[in-house]
């Protein structure tokens, strides 16, 4: 595939940086989920080839649904009840975490050399689904992971808790602890967003929630005065127009001044139709501050 590096830099709001500290792996094509062709393996190959000499970076941001997990057999049976379904999470964290260990482990000895001494952190966004006969989700989960490189393993876990309202509210395992959603890392805090996540910030989705997600809505404005943090990376699965989070991120800036920097991770696709926008103009409005981007 044809690299093509990008810095793109938001000037709205003033930054003190000079230099990216965000690395962003944009996809722009269709690939094995499972990794089964590789081609996750040669967007890393990709991103270790063109980061430069003496280019250090603290996060590399994937986007949602990365790398795929096979559902396990032991969950066939869907679980409806959101409080019982919270209890087989652990068990498909640890799918989760064995799926991110052997794509790291599986990466080239000279790719993961380049990404550990250019790399802190890595932000993976891990799935999987359980479905019918027929190929329908009728279950599923979205991890978002935290991967330390010189420890060469997760070191933090969150996940999708703010679902879609008309497919995924009756089949998405939430994450209901809305705390795992901040962690202190890196001497700073880190927000870590699933796809929809963002949503939680719309003024629309506010006004139109019912009395379980306007709970959500205030409890994780609560957590964002709380903690603070100074950054947001968001995973949304597939992104052809800025649009579908513009109206979430104009409110994050006007809402918590504290956050200085924000990234969309960014696959430009639109399920086989043509995509609304260029990827240019969508990595240049998904971003605060400075964040270089390697499209795969």
């Amino acid at each position: 595939m044809k690299a093509k590096l990008a810095a793109a830099t938001k000037t709205k709001l003033k930054t003190t940086r000079t230099k990216a500290r965000i690395l962003r792996l944009a996809l722009k094509t269709e690939y094995d989920l499972f990794n089964k062709d590789k081609s996750a393996t040669k967007a890393f190959n990709l991103l270790a080839h063109e980061i430069k000499d003496k280019q250090y970076f603290d996060y590399l941001v994937t986007p949602g649904g990365f790398i795929h997990f096979k559902w396990s057999a032991r969950f066939a049976n869907v679980i409806k009840d959101q409080k019982e379904s919270q209890k087989i999470i652990p068990a498909l964290k640890k799918l989760a975490d064995e799926t991110i260990q052997n794509f790291w482990n599986t990466l080239p000895e000279k790719t993961k050399q380049k990404l550990q001494s250019s790399v802190k952190f890595i932000t993976f966004g891990v799935d999987s689904n359980n479905k019918d006969g027929y190929g329908n989700v009728i279950q599923c989960i979205q991890f978002v992971a935290l991967f330390d490189t010189k420890k060469s393993k997760v070191i933090h876990w969150t996940g999708k808790s703010y679902p879609t309202t008309y497919d995924q509210k009756s089949r998405l395992i939430e994450f209901e602890d809305l705390k795992t959603h901040f962690v202190k890392v890196n001497k700073e805090t880190v927000c870590l967003l699933g796809c929809h996540d963002l949503k939680i910030f719309s003024p629309r989705a506010k006004a139109i929630a019912g009395q379980e997600r306007q709970l959500k809505i205030k409890e994780f404005d609560k957590l964002m005065k709380q903690f603070k943090p100074n950054i947001i990376i968001q995973h949304p699965h597939t992104t052809d127009t800025y649009k579908i989070w513009n109206t979430e991120w104009k409110t994050v800036e006007k809402k918590y001044p504290f956050v200085t920097e924000y990234v969309s991770g960014i696959r430009h696709y639109n399920n086989g139709h043509k995509t609304r926008e260029t990827i240019k103009n969508v990595l240049d409005k998904t971003i605060l501050g400075k964040v270089e981007t390697i499209i795969f």
